[in-house]
């Protein structure tokens, strides 16, 4: 039973780690929402690239935590961390840590949803006012175009 709890903490210790991290990508998340509804493409630039590492970090973290995974699993011949033996504070506080990273996971994806339709809103506008710009354009153009004539078009063969 130790030797199980020593497994089921070390994952315990990937999922404290990939929650932290989890965290700060729901901040950046909300910092993305700031610079689209500021229209700063620079900071959100900037904001993407910083969580890009972030999830390179969890996605390292993850690949970790399936090989210990595995390993606990052939190492006990389980399929699931309740069917081991180990003492139930360690099995209610990876219950807990699964629950608390699924949440904050459906959280950054609702809020990355409505940063989408932010975005997708912008675009629409400025397509839709570059069309109007055009359009003025070519109403100008046409509107100042030089004549093509220089000399009238009658000739009064009357004088």
């Amino acid at each position: 039973m130790e030797d199980s709890n020593k497994e089921i903490i070390i994952l315990i210790d990937m999922l404290n780690k990939k929650s932290d991290l989890l965290s700060e990508i729901l901040n950046i998340t909300h910092k993305q929402t700031d610079a689209i509804k500021d229209s700063n493409l620079d900071k959100l630039d900037n904001l993407i690239m910083i969580k890009r590492t972030y999830i390179d970090k969890i996605d390292n973290i993850d690949s970790s935590y399936a090989k210990q995974f595995s390993k606990i699993r052939n190492l006990y011949n389980v399929n699931e961390i309740s069917q081991i033996d180990i003492k139930k504070d360690i099995k209610i506080k990876f219950k807990q840590l699964n629950q608390q990273l699924h949440e904050k996971v459906e959280n950054i994806f609702e809020i990355d949803k409505k940063n989408s339709e932010l975005i997708n809103n912008n675009f629409q506008q400025v397509k839709s006012k570059l069309k109007d710009i055009k359009q003025g354009k070519k109403v100008t153009s046409n509107y100042y175009r030089q004549s093509i004539q220089t000399e009238g078009y009658f000739i009064d063969k009357g004088r």
